[in-house]
């Protein structure tokens, strides 16, 4: 935990950097399969959060002399996207309903009687 605040900046960057491209890649992706903007905007959210793991399991290989500060640098950009993925994910609006909608019953009107 003390060696993550001298590395934040450079995590900050490369989370945003990282960030962008896989929001580019899964929107570019779902335009190319036809989606509607909405759910392109979802598809490269989505992935924003996923495939960093396999960063913490190189970091921790590494038994170079910058080790320590590269587990620190991963440790804060994992922990980065981590939690800006689902928030991210959570402002690109939720998914639609699966199935067709089922129709709104029409409100009931007062019909006026002959006085």
């Amino acid at each position: 935990p003390a060696a993550i605040p001298p590395v934040l900046l450079p995590a900050l960057a490369l989370a945003v950097v990282v960030g962008l491209a896989k929001w580019l890649s899964g929107r570019t992706a779902a335009r190319l399969a036809g989606v509607a903007r909405r759910g392109q905007n979802r598809a490269g959210v989505m992935l924003i959060a996923h495939g960093e793991f396999s960063l913490v399991i190189a970091a921790l290989a590494t038994g170079t002399a910058v080790a320590a500060d590269l587990n620190a640098l991963t440790a804060a950009f994992v922990m980065l996207l981590a939690v800006a993925g689902p928030i991210l994910a959570r402002l690109a609006g939720r998914p639609p309903r699966s199935g067709p909608r089922r129709p709104q019953p029409e409100p009931a009107t007062r019909e006026a009687t002959p006085a």
